[in-house]
């Protein structure tokens, strides 16, 4: 199983801009308090979304939801969890996701875009390369980010081109077609993609499941999630920048992934936590108060306040080579 090292710098500002960011965890919190007062939205209990465990005792309460931690696989997930349709409709009509989409289209740098997507997108046909996974029909989950779905489509790199979302866009590609659900895209997909899907759906082993039934024998399921086995969740617990319950209902550990995409009967071939932030994200939040969740406040407070750009550097090729980085990226295989 290969494990992905990725070395070039990220700026931090671009993927997060503190303005923005704050703006968007503010329309969040309201979406949330907005589902936690109606009453017709129903919560539903859950065992772990990775391994099944039930019983998972409770960690922590923010925002007016309940994490739970897997003591098997170390996945954290919130339970009760609201109804996956009353998430659909905030995913179209929700303050966050409107404005995380005009976020996407609309402010962060080109520069920034273009990166992550070429990185992602060569990581992607190479591991299709690799398998002999064939180049017919790619289907994406969420198209979150149009940028990423207009150059699979845009290139031509696969015959036939499905994205999967309910939200309304503009695609102007010949031979691109959208469909509001992954029942309507119809089966036997080469390729099946998600960016962050997971993280946000209340039943993601059920997703999971029905992405399996939807790939062809031989075709490539290609996941990014954030991850729970990060130093980011880890050391800063409930919190953690970027534990922001909407948009992380479920957060898989390395562990938890690996064994809810063998129970669907896909045989993980690559495992990697590529993430080029946890450190500046750790050290900026300990650079003004110390972790609620952890004991080792002051030896991180000392390690992060050195001023050693190598020292940080290194520190996250170690989080990346040991698959303690909070941004979690796998590609697995249909027998």
């Amino acid at each position: 199983m290969k494990t992905s090292i990725i070395l070039d710098e990220i700026d931090r500002d671009a993927v997060r801009p503190a303005k923005e960011f704050s703006r968007y965890a503010e329309y969040l919190r309201f979406d949330l308090a907005r589902l936690l007062i109606e009453d017709e939205v129903r919560w539903i209990e859950r065992d772990c979304p990775g391994c099944c465990y039930q019983g998972a005792p409770v960690l922590f309460h923010k925002d007016g939801v309940t994490y739970h931690d897997c003591p098997r696989c170390f996945t954290r997930f919130v339970s009760p969890v609201p109804e996956q349709a009353a998430l659909d409709v905030l995913g179209v009509r929700g303050r966050a996701a409107q404005f995380r989409r005009h976020l996407f289209e609309q402010r962060l740098k080109e520069r920034f875009q273009a990166s992550l997507r070429t990185n992602v997108l060569d990581w992607l046909l190479q591991r299709c390369d690799e398998n002999s996974v064939g180049g017919r029909s790619y289907c994406e989950i969420g198209g979150e980010n149009l940028g990423w779905f207009a150059d699979v489509a845009e290139n031509r790199l696969f015959e036939q081109v499905t994205l999967v979302s309910p939200i309304p866009t503009v695609l102007e590609t010949p031979g691109v077609r959208q469909v509001g659900s992954l029942e309507q895209a119809g089966q036997g997909f080469d390729v099946l993609v998600t960016h962050t899907a997971l993280d946000r759906h209340s039943d993601p082993d059920g997703l999971l499941g029905q992405m399996a039934d939807h790939l062809a024998p031989g075709g490539l399921l290609a996941i990014t999630a954030a991850c729970a086995s990060g130093l980011e969740h880890r050391l800063l617990g409930r919190d953690a920048p970027s534990l922001l319950p909407l948009d992380r209902l479920t957060v898989f550990s390395v562990e938890g992934i690996q064994t809810a995409l063998e129970r669907h009967g896909l045989r993980v071939i690559e495992l990697s936590t590529p993430g080029r932030m946890d450190v500046e994200t750790v050290a900026s939040y300990l650079a003004e108060r110390v972790p609620q969740e952890t004991g080792g406040g002051d030896f991180w407070r000392y390690l992060m306040g050195r001023s050693d750009p190598m020292l940080r550097r290194n520190l996250q090729i170690f989080l990346q080579e040991n698959l303690l980085s909070s941004y979690l990226r796998v590609a697995a295989i249909k027998a």
